[in-house]
């Protein structure tokens, strides 16, 4: 094929969360605990799909480019491809909001027409995973007072009338009577109908673009209706209007379903880019792009220069900053990274609605719990009624072949391994239910998906419920557990602060992501009919419907309202939380992490006070101190007189001794310096200029990710008002992008033993990639390929890897194939396997042809995040191949 095949090492790291002190503050040496984190998957991250986007010179027609000099570009890159004898398999083709082409391709192939004139870039086409579902019974739900849109329907009377919302993602359960059907299970129902009013199905029931998946099926066959057998869309269109059993944000919202994934599996960018402009071209008021490219957090990757296009036209784009929280920073995703984006952190909700468990015993009074459903597992249900709970001989359930819970509720803590071993062991020693309890405070999402199928009910409790009932077990209780079918609400102890799965900015560019908060852990709204009709997820994706929910809002209010206006009107009236993880030190979390804050949507309608820009990206400092002016606006009938004052938060650093960028964060506070007026007078109907110059804390170690709040304080009634900034100390040119992963030296000369590739990823690995040391003999056979290992830990402007052969000493010598060539590339979240088949494009014939045995090279060059002005270079020790074993 003559492709790299990149595939991924999940490795465990454990990043010691320490408060070094910078500038005044010094935290108690306990004040945090070290956690355990598993690095996410990297497999594929960057061409996992076997098509990339081709960019071309001129500017999209909604950028303002010319529909005939597109058209011309279109036709010379098909000629110049045609004519260098490796015609383009072009899989869709663009003009609105991207010019170019998706194109099928090897990634040789792709590196040869990056060459190409009229080229300008090459882009990966990212795979888009959808969450998995949990599925709950019917519960009341809380969060929308949390964000404030309670007032904004019941006081201020506004509920998105004559907004249209558009959803692209799984599509929309349009028979759902919250959404405007008839309620009929099985009911194919009237689309559009009044609330559903436009939509388009892209993919069908049977697409799945993961090739990873049992049920791969890479072949759109669309129908006429934009249906969901997923269940994420009608989840989050729920969120964003729903009007029933479900109240949503904005409940008279016109709703526009875009489908692009299947009942199973995941989606693409692609798709995501050809929805976009269905969306735009049907007149929507608002966006709700609910699945996006994880770890990319390029501006101007296609799919986020396409939603900035449609912002500058008008139209709100919402994204979910992604859910990679525990990669930390510059994690943001696509095309939440957008300049003009609302891109949209998680907050832990206030209460969770859970179902009850009742346990009795003789020698207490009844115990009751709430429970969330496990996903991947049967519901609880009355049939347990009676049974004894138990706990395992080990009390966290990792051991199996154990004996002695037959007939019993096995209760098991969280942690050491996962849960679906757990409730393995527990379905294999008798247990008719596993119920798990948290290891730390709140509520939890588990899943138990795996094979063989998990056969038991698995729900999961808070750790303070879980800690008693253990307790109980221990001094000799004799119990039984009952389902009563009852809701109660938990006291989430982390609620209103960030959730610990939303992905972290500052964007690739150093701008400042996330935008804005809002709930979205265990969030309960519309799901299929056929699938329960509701249900409970969790992902930053719920959080996000909620902001574009609030977007309608305001749009409702303020008719003439632009984009940049709803941002900057939900950024400053946000409020921002503690730091998550340490919420007793009262530090606020970096503005990286959560933007402005939750928001308040009644106060963003009806502030007369507005600050633009609502946030400062302050860049690096190695260009100096940054100074940036706002413009404060008052809107009301009388003059308005507010303090201005910083207020500092969280910043990141890493671990440079370590070699281990990104991967080992300690978390800190320094003293920004910020200049401004003391305080400034606005009349009424009038608006100030404000010069802030940022200068970072000299004394924050090199690349920390620094941040704050500019605090607008009203002299008598008014709204404070909070502007978040961030930006890195030190110069981003010499930030470190090839970077080590624990243990691991990178990059590194790997040898993968892969079992099964499929779409230029390996999809099933057998055993690990380890680095070699010095040479290495392979046979191109079986599962022995040449493999670049290697880690990015900030994103990269361009990545390429050429094969050379090697000389005398292991010396670089002539060119065979550049077998990579790819822009504007995410961070790592894990350890990549670049592999190479032992193939070189042949120009005369158009085909890929084996190489002679004998000894070659890798060249890796990574260019710089830092608009590409620096470089970084790695050479393999050479290696050989020896098809037949013959090693010279």
């Amino acid at each position: 094929m003559g492709t790299p095949r990149r595939a991924a090492l999940v490795l465990g790291a454990v990043l010691a969360l320490v408060l070094p002190t910078a500038g005044a503050m010094a935290a108690p040496s306990d004040a945090l605990e070290d956690i355990d984190i598993q690095a996410a998957p990297a497999a594929m991250e960057q061409s996992g799909t076997g098509r990339y986007f081709i960019q071309l010179d001129s500017d999209p027609i909604r950028s303002g480019g010319e529909a005939a000099t597109i058209a011309a570009e279109q036709e010379a890159f098909l000629d110049g491809a045609e004519a260098a004898n490796m015609p383009a398999d072009v899989a869709a083709a663009y003009e609105d909001l991207f010019n170019g082409f998706s194109v099928k391709a090897p990634a040789q192939t792709a590196a040869a027409y990056a060459a190409l004139p009229g080229v300008t870039a090459v882009f990966p086409v990212y795979q888009v995973h959808v969450s998995e579902p949990i599925e709950v019974s019917p519960q009341p739900s809380n969060t929308i007072a949390m964000t404030g849109a309670d007032v904004a329907q019941s006081e201020l009377g506004h509920l998105g009338t004559g907004v249209s919302v558009g959803i692209i993602g799984t599509g929309v359960d349009f028979n759902h009577p919250d959404l405007g059907g008839s309620g009929a299970a099985g009911d194919l129902g009237d689309f559009p109908n009044d609330r559903v009013t436009a939509g388009h199905d892209f993919v069908g029931d049977a697409y799945d673009a993961d090739p990873a998946s049992p049920t791969f099926n890479p072949v759109p066959e669309p129908d006429e209706y934009p249906g969901d057998c997923n269940g994420h869309g009608t989840h989050v269109a729920g969120i964003v209007g729903a009007n029933g059993e479900v109240t949503g944000v904005a409940p008279d919202v016109e709703i526009g379903a875009y489908r692009v994934a299947g009942c199973e599996g995941g989606t693409d960018t692609q798709m995501l880019l050809s929805a976009l402009e269905m969306a735009a071209a049907d007149g929507m008021d608002v966006i709700n792009v609910t699945l996006g490219a994880r770890l990319q957090s390029w501006p101007d990757y296609p799919t986020t220069a396409a939603a900035d296009a449609l912002v500058e036209e008008g139209i709100v784009v919402v994204a979910p900053v992604g859910d990679d929280g525990a990669s930390y920073t510059q994690t943001a995703g696509s095309p939440a990274s957008g300049h003009g984006v609302i891109g949209v952190a998680s907050y832990d909700t206030a209460e969770t609605a859970a179902s009850e468990l009742l346990v009795t015993s003789e020698e207490s009074d009844q115990f009751s719990t709430g429970y969330l459903q496990a996903a991947g597992a049967p519901a609880l249900t009355a049939a347990i009624d009676g049974a004894p709970l138990a706990r395992m001989d080990d009390p966290l359930g990792c051991t199996p072949n154990i004996s002695g819970l037959a007939g019993s509720v096995a209760l098991i803590g969280r942690g050491t391994c996962t849960f679906y071993q757990k409730a393995l062991n527990a379905m294999n020693a008798g247990a008719r239910a596993a119920v798990i309890y948290n290891n730390t405070s709140g509520t939890f999402n588990a899943t138990v998906l795996g094979t063989p199928r998990i056969e038991i009910p698995v729900v999961a409790i808070v750790q303070e419920d879980g800690r008693a009932l253990a307790d109980l077990l221990d001094g000799g209780a004799t119990t039984s557990v009952t389902v009563t079918g009852e809701s109660v609400d938990l006291r989430n102890p982390t609620g209103g602060l960030v959730s610990g799965f939303s992905s972290w900015g500052l964007a690739a560019d150093l701008t400042l992501k996330p935008d804005l908060g809002a709930p979205g852990d265990s969030i309960r709204s519309t799901y299929p009919l056929e699938h329960g009709s509701y249900a409970t997820l969790s992902g930053t994706s719920l959080a996000a419907a909620h902001v574009a929910g609030g977007a309608a809002l305001l749009i409702e209010a303020i008719p003439d309202i632009s984009p940049a206006q709803v941002l900057a009107r939900l950024q400053g009236t946000a409020e921002p939380s503690q730091f998550s993880l340490a919420p007793q030190l009262g530090i606020l979390d970096a503005p990286h992490h959560q933007g402005g804050g939750l928001i308040r949507i009644d106060t963003a309608i009806t502030t007369d006070i507005v600050v633009t820009p609502g946030k400062i990206s302050a860049g690096e400092s190695a260009d100096g101190p940054h100074a940036e002016t706002i413009t404060i606006a008052n809107y009301g009938d009388e003059a308005a007189t507010y303090h201005l004052s910083n207020v500092n938060a969280v910043a990141t650093a890493v671990d440079t001794e370590a070699g281990e960028m990104q991967n080992t964060p300690g978390f800190l506070i320094g003293e920004t310096v910020v200049e401004m007026p003391p305080s400034v007078t606005i009349v009424a109907g009038a608006q100030v200029d404000v010069v802030v110059t940022i200068t970072a804390d000299q004394d924050l170690p090199e690349f920390t990710q620094y941040g704050g709040y500019i605090l607008l304080t009203p002299e008598g009634e008014g709204n404070a008002q909070m502007i978040p900034y961030a930006g890195m100390k030190g110069d981003y040119l010499e930030m470190p992008t090839l970077t080590g992963v624990a243990d691991v030296v990178l990059p590194s000369l790997g040898a993968l033993n892969c079992a099964l590739f499929e779409n230029d990823q390996c999809v099933d690995v057998n055993g690990s990639a380890a680095p070699t040391s010095g040479s290495h003999v392979y046979a191109i056979a079986g599962n022995d390929f040449p493999t670049v290992l290697a880690h990015l830990g900030v994103p990269a402007e361009n990545v390429s890897i050429e094969v050379r052969t090697a000389g005398p000493g292991g010396r670089s010598e002539r060119l065979v194939a550049t077998i990579l060539d790819l822009d504007r590339l995410g961070r790592d979240s894990g350890i990549s396997a670049w592999v190479w088949d032992g193939t070189a494009f042949d120009s005369a014939s158009g085909e890929f042809k084996p190489v002679p045995d004998g000894r070659y090279t890798f060249r890796m060059v990574v260019r710089h995040a830092d608009d590409g002005r620096g470089s970084e270079t790695w050479t393999s020790p050479a290696f050989e191949i020896a098809r037949n074993g013959n090693a010279d």
